[in-house]
This record gives structure tokens, C-alpha cells and sequence, in this order.
């Protein structure tokens, strides 16, 4: 059975109207009823939903910040157990799930360094920058002199092209830890990228990767799968949007590229990034209305290529019997008017006559014609599984004027 694509369009705005009512009532919660676990179980809900929308995970974070304004101090045991329940979905790299705990592990302690840097990296992951530093930025004001939050923040920090802040994290890494020689080390590497990249463009070198690979959550395999490589467009657009947020222009260029290669919900989901930070800007919520009007089409049409399809297949075949009977009595007529030929064609067929060499003849020659049969048939059904895929490579100005 096909899926409607109105259906798919349909629950995909029901979901973006549900998560918008839990924002507002989080608010009002939050801000007027001082019901702060039932406003974090609402925001819950919209960051797990959509862990990249900045403005989500900062109304959580506020949230959470107003029922616990300070860091507690922690007890022996502490959260022990969901924090080895984190690092082992960190390990395995099931992000989602990492997202979740985190969350869950936040309604208890806002505080908490490990679920705040576990979510970092998650977001790492799906190059949500911006909500990465809000992560990384909560866990250093939990405690400002721990080392490795530190270093998380300027490894962060210089991977985004950030390297006044990067510095500034490695300084008070030197602070805590006088002559630590990797601080120094970072310190004079981030000078340089920054003479060689005034425009904040990070180069990733085989140094940063050194200095990567100590961040605690983060698998060995991650480390020696991010070699050299130069940025793609996505993450190049990605590092714009962290070094403006206000610029509409690189959400619509991400929103395109992702477009292009039909990634809808993503293109969706930095669209409305790009609303919670920069509001309801024209651009963007035109060019929302042109990915949904995209989508629906190509959906459409490829529903009705599957239907006609599907109708093609379960055809009854007709037998032309016509044709046979009117072939026959051709025969049937060229055989009674030359009697000779009809004689060959009758000792032709007596199979008392035939010689071994013929039967030989004759089984190749019908083997052959079977294969031949047998490969036009695998040839024929393989091309009629190929439902054919219409481009999303269309013109938006085109699809406005559609």
C-alpha cells in the first residue's frame, strides 16, 4: 500500500502546531504558575522532539535554571547510574538516545557536567552548533575551574571557528594548571589559525584532532574517522549560521541544499531554527510554504507513479486469440495450396525420421530460445520495479508561480 502524502505533510504540521502549544503553555508554566517540573516535562517534549531548535532547548535550560538556581553539591552515590546508562549510549553512538537520558538526567540537576557535555556532543553529531555551546556554556558556569569542561568548550570553540573564546578557555586552563604544556601548545596553534583565517573559517588540523581526541564521551573510532577532510557545504554553512545567527541568508542557503537532495524535515528543521532566533522573517516563512508545496508535489507524483504501477501489474493478460486462430488458417490455406510444401513440413515433423544429429540440433536450439525467453523476462520485470523518481532539483521561483 502507498502512502498518502497529504498524510505525511499533514502529521508533519500537526507535530510542529503540538510542539508550538507545549512551548507557550511551558511559559506560562514556567513563568506564571512556577510549576517548573511540569513546564520541563512541555519542554522536554519539544527538545527531544526537536534538540536542534535554539530557542527549545534555552527555554528548558531557563526552566530548569529557575528551579535550581545554583549548582548543588554532590552526594556520594549522585546520579551515578544514569550517567554510565549516558556513556554507554555515547559509546554506541545512538544519539537519540543520549538526547533523551540527557534530558530526563537534567530534570534532576540542571547542573549535572556529564549530562550537559553528553548532549554536546550529541549535538556535535547533528551539527547543531549553536545549541552545542548552549550545552557547553551551561556546564562551564556549573563549575568554571573544572579542566575538562574547559577543554571541551575550547576544542568546541576552535572547531567553530570561535578562536578568541577557544584561547580564552585555554588561558584559564593555564590558570587552574600552571605549565600545562597542551594549553600552551593550543594557545599558539589558535593564534596562528586566527592570523591565517581573519574571517573565523577553522582549519582542521592533524593538531586540533590530538587535542580532540581527550575529550571524555567521545569513541576512539570517531576520533580516527575525522581525518583531514575539507568542510562540505553544509558544514560550512553550519559555521556561518554559529558565527551569525541573525543572517536569513544562511538559513535559506542551508535550507536549499538540503532541499535539493530532497532532506525535507531537516530543510523544515533549519527554517524554524532560523524563526526562533531571527522571528517571524518573510523569507523564511516563504520559503517553509515552498518546501511544503515541494514535497507535497513530489510526493503526489510519486504516489501516482506507484499507483499506475501497481494497476499495470494486476492487469489480467489477454490472450490474442484472434491473432492465433487467423495464423493457423494461414497455414492451414499456404499448406493446401502447395501440396509439396505441405509434404516436406509433414516428414519434417514425423520424428521417426529424425537423425541423432537433429534431436541434438533441435534441443539447442530450443534451449537457447528458453534462456533467451527466460533473460528477457528478468530484464523486463527488474525495469518495470524501477518506479521512476521525479528531480527535486525545481526552481522556488517556479513553484511559487505553480
Amino acid at each position: 500500500m502507498s502512502t498518502d502524502p497529504s498524510s505525511t505533510t499533514q502529521g508533519t504540521t500537526k507535530l510542529h502546531q503540538r510542539l508550538a502549544e507545549c512551548y507557550e503553555r511551558g511559559m506560562q508554566l514556567m513563568t506564571r504558575d512556577k510549576n517548573y517540573d511540569y513546564a520541563h516535562t512541555m519542554f522536554a517534549e519539544c527538545v527531544i522532539h526537536e534538540p536542534g531548535n535554539l530557542a527549545f532547548v534555552e527555554a528548558m535550560l531557563q526552566n530548569l535554571r529557575a528551579k535550581i538556581p545554583q549548582p548543588k553539591k554532590k552526594s556520594l552515590f549522585g546520579s551515578h547510574v544514569e550517567s554510565k546508562t549516558i556513556k554507554r549510549a555515547v559509546a554506541n553512538k545512538k544519539w537519540p538516545d543520549v538526547i533523551r537520558l540527557g534530558i530526563e538526567q537534567l530534570k534532576d540537576d540542571s547542573w549535572d557536567i556529564g549530562a550537559l557535555r553528553a548532549l554536546a556532543v550529541a549535538c556535535q553529531h547533528f551539527h547543531y552548533t549553536e545549541v552545542e555551546l548552549v550545552y557547553l556554556k551551561q556546564a562551564l558556569d556549573a563549575n568554571p575551574k573544572d579542566i575538562e569542561i574547559n577543554r571541551h568548550c575550547a576544542q568546541s570553540l576552535g572547531r567553530m571557528g570561535q578562536f578568541d573564546q577557544a584561547i580564552a578557555c585555554w588561558h584559564r586552563i593555564e590558570t587552574i594548571r600552571t605549565g600545562d604544556e597542551e594549553a600552551a601548545r593550543m594557545i599558539s596553534h589558535l593564534g596562528d589559525e586566527k592570523l591565517k583565517y581573519p574571517g573565523g573559517r577553522p582549519a582542521v588540523t592533524a593538531q586540533s584532532q590530538k587535542a580532540r581526541s581527550a575529550v571524555v564521551f567521545v569513541p576512539e573510532e570517531t576520533v580516527e574517522e575525522s581525518k583531514e577532510l575539507e568542510l562540505s557545504p553544509r558544514q560550512k554553512l553550519e559555521q556561518a549560521i554559529a558565527l551569525d545567527p541573525h543572517e536569513v541568508s544562511n538559513y535559506l542557503e542551508l535550507a536549499d541544499l538540503l532541499a535539493e537532495s530532497e532532506r525535507f524535515q531537516e530543510a523544515e528543521a533549519v527554517l524554524l531554527r532560523g524563526m526562533a532566533v531571527c522571528g517571524e522573517h518573510a523569507a523564511l516563512k516563504d520559503r517553509v510554504r515552498d518546501i511544503h508545496l515541494l514535497r507535497t508535489k513530489l510526493e503526489s507524483e510519486a504516489a501516482e507513479a506507484r499507483r499506475r504501477e501497481i494497476e499495470r501489474r494486476n492487469r489480467p493478460v489477454k490472450v490474442p486469440w484472434l491473432e492465433i486462430v487467423l495464423a493457423l488458417a494461414g497455414c492451414a490455406l499456404l499448406l493446401q495450396l502447395f501440396p509439396p510444401v505441405a509434404a516436406v513440413t509433414w516428414h519434417a515433423l514425423d520424428f521417426r525420421h529424425w537423425s541423432h544429429a537433429g534431436w541434438i540440433v533441435t534441443n539447442i536450439v530450443v534451449l537457447a530460445v528458453l534462456v533467451g525467453v527466460q533473460l528477457r523476462l528478468k530484464l523486463f520485470t527488474k525495469r518495470k520495479q524501477q518506479i521512476p523518481r521525479t528531480s527535486s532539483r525545481l526552481d522556488y521561483n517556479l513553484e511559487k508561480k505553480l
